[in-house]
């Protein structure tokens, strides 16, 4: 994955220790984490961005930091990576934008160079695992062409939660382009 790209609006980098001041707060949000496991607070936060460099060297692939291209400000966090889903390895999508910052179009913009990229390297499949109940999230992925293939539970928080599986061909994405 590249050091750094950018969109229109955005750019795309990879995680650094020196981002944890930065990621604290957005990673801490219950509501927004809710979805990831939950909050990260603290040595949680600097374990979490040692997982992503972590990634970054063995899969080529994790989170990105999204900033807004001109003022530097944080927009939330997007990658590729890989996902262990019921056992298999996916090529996964994956974004947790600011809620402040939600509703801009910013989502759509990241996934769209994230899914340009992992299809330009290669990739046949990358697929979107959402829980049920984030209807928001499962739009945007529909709204790509993104198709629904199975849902299963997965541990959250202390209780089972059904999770969807939506996934897109590298085929149906050049159709589209």
């Amino acid at each position: 994955m590249s050091e750094l790209f950018e969109t229109e609006r955005l750019s795309l980098r990879k995680v650094s220790l020196k981002d944890k001041g930065k990621l604290s707060p957005l990673l801490g949000q219950e509501e927004l984490m809710k979805w990831f496991g939950g909050p990260l607070r603290g040595k949680q936060v600097t374990a979490w961005i040692d997982e992503n460099i972590r990634r970054y060297k063995a899969d080529g692939y994790s989170y990105l930091v999204v900033e807004a291209k001109e003022s530097k400000e944080l927009i939330g966090l997007m990658g590729l990576l890989y996902e262990e889903i019921e056992g298999q390895t996916y090529l996964g999508i994956a974004y947790l934008v600011a809620p402040e910052k939600q509703g801009f179009g910013y989502a759509k913009e990241g996934i769209k160079a994230l899914l340009d990229e992992g299809f330009q390297k290669g990739a046949g499949m990358i697929v979107a695992q959402i829980a049920k109940e984030n209807q928001a999230s499962r739009s945007l992925v529909q709204s790509f062409g993104f198709t629904f293939k199975r849902a299963y539970k997965r541990p959250q928080q202390d209780k089972l939660t059904v999770y969807e599986i939506y996934q897109m061909e590298s085929v149906q994405w050049e159709e589209q382009r």
